[in-house]
């Protein structure tokens, strides 16, 4: 694992720290739901001059296509109708 320096982030904390909840609580789900016997997720950062690139990654199997175009609309979920969580999509910029 490398460390990566601290560097400044210019949006909105609380959103983006919901995102990445969302995300994880995804997969976790999809992991769970799936069966998968050895689950795994990886959080990955990486960042150059300008910019810093989150990706979270696990193994269970991937968005269906047929619905990969609506996961961005604000209220769409896959979830049953009281456990769907409606968060935007939050962009987030460096600061240098």
């Amino acid at each position: 694992m490398k460390k990566i320096n601290h560097t400044k982030i210019l949006g909105f904390p609380s959103e983006l720290s919901q995102v990445i909840l969302n995300l994880l609580a995804n997969s976790q789900d999809a992991l769970l739901s799936n069966n998968i016997k050895k689950p795994y997720i990886n959080i990955i950062i990486e960042e150059n001059r300008k910019h810093i690139y989150l990706s979270i990654e696990d193994n269970a199997g991937g968005i269906k296509e047929e619905i990969i175009d609506k996961i961005f609309d604000i209220y769409f979920t896959t979830k049953p109708k009281k456990r769907g969580n409606r968060t935007r999509t939050l962009y987030v910029k460096t600061n240098y």
